[in-house]
């Protein structure tokens, strides 16, 4: 109806309004004060609409708002006093809850003429938004329709290539410092694609954390990792691991281990497991019996610079 209704040189603008911090807040305050939270931010949100505007909660945690406006600038700006009304703090039952708000989205004309396309370019535009700037705001930009499609098409076929067992492990030579000696090795894992050749880890590893491939990904290169390594029982072997991958699998150390048994890996020797160069935090396991056995864990951001 809002587009039915716009007047020529006018513009409608959907924005998606993602809360931020509202799991916490559940976590912390309880799932009662959540729900009381929440209705506390739609009653604002609806009293703060400027006019020509509605809103409506749309997923989960996420408010949209569609309004018409003279110019993209007065929309925006409109949009831009909106989110920052909604971060205000809020008393529930005599606390202080407050979240963050990030926004993504799209004006008509200007980028796509039909709902759908609005919906899907404000969705888009979210989705950059999340992964670039917690508590900011995107608009819409055709660079991000190509992107997502480039994601799905690496996410489908990163998926055919578990399957097919069509990746590759390779080794980096862990030298003495003075270079005269090969300590160990350094599991790589690689990816050449049949039409594109090789794919970036840093590209493809970003890939299966946002759709859940760590483990298998993990699972293939320890695997492999701990084969090949049998040829070499002089050295020892470093494994990256994602952040992303040890906290899906709550369990991770224990099965670590009896994966490490169960390729005939049961004392001595030196083993290191450690995160992949981009994790926040870079934390090293060393010692063939601890691994196996309890495990112990030193700050390792001195040792590997990458």
């Amino acid at each position: 109806r809002m587009l039915a209704k716009r007047h020529h040189g006018e513009v409608v603008t959907l924005a998606f309004l993602d809360l931020d911090g509202l799991k916490d807040i559940n976590d912390a305050m309880g799932h009662n004060t959540g729900d009381d939270l929440l209705r506390a931010i739609a009653m604002r949100l609806k009293e703060k609409l400027p006019g020509n505007a509605v809103c409506g909660r749309y997923d989960g945690d996420e408010f949209a708002v569609v309004l018409r406006a003279p110019d993209m600038d007065t929309a925006e700006k409109a949009v831009r006093t909106l989110a920052a009304e909604l971060t205000r703090p809020y008393w529930i039952d005599g606390q202080v809850a407050q979240v963050g708000v990030t926004t993504g989205f799209a004006h008509v004309p200007s980028d796509g003429q039909t709902r759908e396309e609005a919906m899907r370019g404000a969705d888009l535009a979210l989705r950059a938004a999340k992964r670039t700037q917690r508590g900011g705001m995107m608009r819409f930009e055709p660079a991000m329709d190509v992107e997502f499609d480039d994601r799905r098409f690496l996410e489908r076929e990163l998926r055919r290539a578990i399957e097919t067992k069509s990746l590759d492990v390779h080794y980096q030579p862990i030298v003495s410092s003075d270079g005269n000696r090969l300590l160990g090795a350094e599991a790589l894992l690689r990816w050449t694609h049949p039409e594109r050749g090789a794919i970036p880890p840093a590209r493809f590893v970003a890939v299966a954390e946002r759709c859940g491939l760590m483990p298998q990904l993990g699972e293939f290169v320890l695997r492999r990792a701990l084969t090949d390594m049998k040829r070499w029982p002089a050295l020892y072997m470093s494994v990256n691991l994602s952040p992303v991958q040890v906290r899906a699998q709550g369990s991770y150390p224990a099965q670590l281990r009896a994966q490490v048994v169960r390729e005939g890996y049961t004392h001595g020797g030196h083993r290191e497991c450690r995160h992949h160069p981009v994790a926040d935090d870079l934390v090293s396991a060393t010692g063939g019996d601890d691994l196996l056995g309890g495990g112990t864990a030193h700050d390792a951001r001195g040792e590997f610079q990458h």
